[in-house]
């Protein structure tokens, strides 16, 4: 029974430490979008700032979401994406039911 419990213990740490490393992956600052193959810099918190709205997101939902995101930078023509330029694409993209949800997503980045 010990042996068990050592071994739960194994496996949590080993899974802290895996979220951890996928963490510093996905702070890149440069990242592939679309099909188009163009790239975007993120300037300050705005990737965390857009992860946090995805994934606040219903997971159901969570492509459209990311994709209406992403056409809305590119229909701006947007290469460094700012905090205050994300701001203003997910005041445009956002249904107003589920703009105060997205902008405390955001606020928490």
């Amino acid at each position: 029974m010990m042996i068990f419990r050592h071994l739960y213990y194994a496996v949590l740490l080993l899974g802290f430490f895996l979220i951890l490393v996928a963490g510093g992956v996905i702070e890149n600052v440069e990242e592939e979008v679309g099909g188009g193959g163009g790239k975007l810099s993120w300037n300050g918190r705005s990737k965390k700032m857009f992860d946090n709205v995805v994934q606040g997101s219903p997971f159901f939902v969570r492509s459209t979401v990311e994709s209406k995101m992403i056409n809305e930078i590119k229909k701006r023509q947007l290469s460094v994406v700012t905090e205050s330029d994300l701001y203003e694409v997910v005041r445009t993209v956002s249904p107003k039911l589920f703009l105060s949800k997205s902008l405390t997503a955001m606020g928490k980045a």
